[in-house]
């Protein structure tokens, strides 16, 4: 029997990937998702719950002892919720794993780019000083400076610091996602519409490919990331601008329209210019870099999810 692998919101967009990644490679897993479906595969959990998930997660850590955990549990939604449903699930299970005895599993906690705010055009480093501009950032960063605490109590863990994702199945509440949606929404018209309302296009992000994130998360688990500080960045290194992403997505959909700003999905003084991060701590630790083709990986994103 291999190494038993938990992922925290295993039925998200990323969590969906990187259990498929761990299952191809031959690791035994198994999810945990707030809302299910429960199988044998995945298990249904709320983690913020502060009633029933510490008994929840003494009970599953204790008897199952996986031996790797990959923290992906979060939520984007806007409102003072937000930072309860980050920082607590990740409150829960680390307290839970101090709880067992004789137990160090390797954990992985997926971070944001969020978490820089904006700093410039600048490959960002993990070095760099975060400053988030969203309450989003905030809370995704309070969950990092949580783990980097327990790093130092002796926990074996890390935090990934992921950039921007796309792929098959992504949600409407990113842009990419909302792009693909609308677009294909506009196709189906039979009136033949000839704009599509966006926000704004100019925003430079470093992307990458969903299956290379959950490839990357593995490959961190298997690096010696003793001496990294606790935090690396999981991007491509490279800077597409928004609107060649979409240019992109409509050429596949072979849609010629008109991209028209629509001013309430302009995000103003929370919109950051340029996000990109640099992959010199993750080449160094994995001896990889991860690639990103944004030819091929609009056409998984235009796949069914």
């Amino acid at each position: 029997m291999g190494e038993l692998a938990l992922v925290t919101g295993g039925t998200g967009f990323l969590g969906r990937a990187l259990l498929a990644r761990l299952r191809a490679d031959g690791l035994r897993s198994i999810g945990i998702s707030r809302k299910g479906p429960a199988d044998d595969d995945t298990l249904t959990l709320d983690l913020e719950r502060e009633a029933t998930a510490p008994a929840a997660l003494d009970a599953l850590l204790g008897a199952r002892r996986p031996a790797l955990i990959f923290h992906l549990a979060a939520t984007t939604r806007p409102g003072s919720g937000i930072f309860a449903s980050n920082i607590l699930p990740l409150l829960h299970l680390l307290d839970a794993i101090e709880r067992v005895p004789d137990y160090s599993p390797r954990v992985v906690v997926a971070g944001s780019a969020a978490e820089y705010g904006d700093l410039g055009p600048q490959a960002l480093d993990e070095r760099a000083r975060e400053a988030p501009v969203t309450d989003y950032g905030v809370a995704k960063l309070a969950e990092t400076r949580l783990a980097l605490a327990r790093r130092r109590r002796g926990q074996n863990l890390l935090v990934a610091r992921i950039f921007n994702a796309l792929g098959p199945g992504m949600p409407a509440s990113l842009a990419p996602g909302r792009f693909v949606q609308s677009a294909l929404a506009l196709k189906a018209q039979t009136a033949g519409a000839t704009t599509l309302t966006t926000g704004d296009l100019s925003p430079v992000r470093d992307y990458l490919d969903v299956e290379e994130i959950a490839r990357a998360l593995l490959q961190l688990t298997r690096a010696d990331t003793r001496d990294s500080g606790g935090i690396v960045n999981v991007c491509s290194g490279q800077p597409t601008r928004m609107q060649e992403l979409l240019d992109e997505i409509l050429r596949q959909l072979g849609m010629d329209i008109t991209p028209e700003r629509d001013p309430r999905l302009l995000k103003g003084p929370a919109e950051i210019p340029v996000s990109v991060g640099s992959t010199e701590l993750f080449r160094r630790l994995t001896g990889n870099v991860l690639p990103f083709d944004l030819k091929s990986s609009v056409s998984r994103l235009l796949a069914p999810g």
